[in-house]
This record gives structure tokens, sequence and C-alpha cells, in this order.
């Protein structure tokens, strides 16, 4: 009486299992994504309010809602300190108000263009750094 045996081809497994042929890059971080949470890292360190909460302990749904949007109110609020480092107010181009209630944001580039002189904007001037 012949018996039926599976024949065992190469690359694949005694329970027929075939070996996947391409990796799975998807998971793998990209540079772009590295960077930014090394910023996230770094904003943390800096501006961060310490170790985080364990959420996973606490069993009150509302509390731990509560907790979690609160700590990602604070990594935001960090990040967008480490952000605004780049705008720093002692760097030359930093429009300052005359009193504490003027609103810079309101001056559009043409009305400064109109009272600042030509040489300023072409970068002729004279610059004693």
């Amino acid at each position: 009486m012949p018996v039926d045996t599976m024949e065992n081809d190469v690359g694949t497994h005694f329970n027929g299992a075939v070996p996947v042929e391409s990796a799975r890059t998807q998971l793998i971080t990209t540079s772009q994504d590295e960077l930014k949470l090394l910023r996230k890292k770094q904003a943390q360190k800096e501006y961060g309010r310490g170790k985080g909460i364990p959420l996973k302990n606490i069993k009150d749904k509302k509390l731990r809602g509560n907790l979690k949007s609160l700590e990602r109110k604070n990594n935001d609020a960090a990040l967008k300190a480490k952000n605004a480092e780049i705008l720093l107010e002692n760097e030359e181009g930093f429009l300052e108000p005359e009193t504490a209630l003027e609103r810079t944001y309101k001056v559009c580039r043409s009305v400064l263009a109109e009272h600042t002189p030509k040489c300023v904007w072409t970068n002729q001037g004279s610059s004693n750094r």
C-alpha cells in the first residue's frame, strides 16, 4: 500500500509555509522620523515637566483619560517652547513694539517697506557689528 508523502521543496517549511521574500521595511524609521523623535526628546529634557505619570496602573477610566490628555498637552507645550527658540528676540529682524498694547502682527510688509530705507531691504546698508 503506497503512502502519500509531501515532498519538501526548497524554500518551504515542513508544514507548507512559504518564507517571505521581502522584509517589512515600513516599520523602519526614516531619518525624518528620527529627527522628530530627537526633537521631542530634547524638548522634554529642556522644557518638560519631569517623568510622565504611569497611566497603566490607573483603573478609573475618566481619571486616566484626563491624565492622558494632560500629558499630551504638556508634551505639546514643551515641543512648542522648543520650536519658539527659533524666534529669539535678540536677533536681527525682530520687530519691537513701542508700547505694551501695540500689536506687531498687524504690521504688513508693505508698511515696513514704506517706512524703512531702501538700503535695508537690499542688504546694501553699512553693518557695524
